[in-house]
């Protein structure tokens, strides 16, 4: 039952696979949104310790190219908080980022 019920999370999952050089890298897909002109993907890297935030002009989600891309979030929270802030010019938002 355990089993059956995580192969399912993993087929709802999006992935993507990076080949670099030798070694295979996966990302997961763990959030999407959209405030004021733009959308966002947020990924999680196989290792689980660092996001990716992927950002595109909301009319063009997800067809066509990305605006940005924004590695290295130690958590979901951080990349979020950096998306309101400069996308969404949340003030409070900005303030936070001061913390991590």
């Amino acid at each position: 039952m355990k089993i059956s019920s995580h192969l399912a999370a993993l087929s709802l999952a999006s992935v993507s696979i990076l080949s670099l050089g030798n070694a295979a890298h996966a990302e997961f897909r763990v959030n999407t949104g959209a405030i004021s002109d733009y959308a966002y993907e947020l990924w999680r890297s196989d290792n689980g310790r660092e996001f990716t935030l992927r950002v595109w002009e909301r009319e063009d989600y997800p067809e066509n190219g990305m605006v940005q891309e924004h590695g290295r979030f130690e958590s979901t929270r951080e990349a979020l908080d950096y998306f309101d802030c400069y996308y969404g010019e949340n003030q409070s938002a900005c303030e936070q980022l001061t913390r991590y």
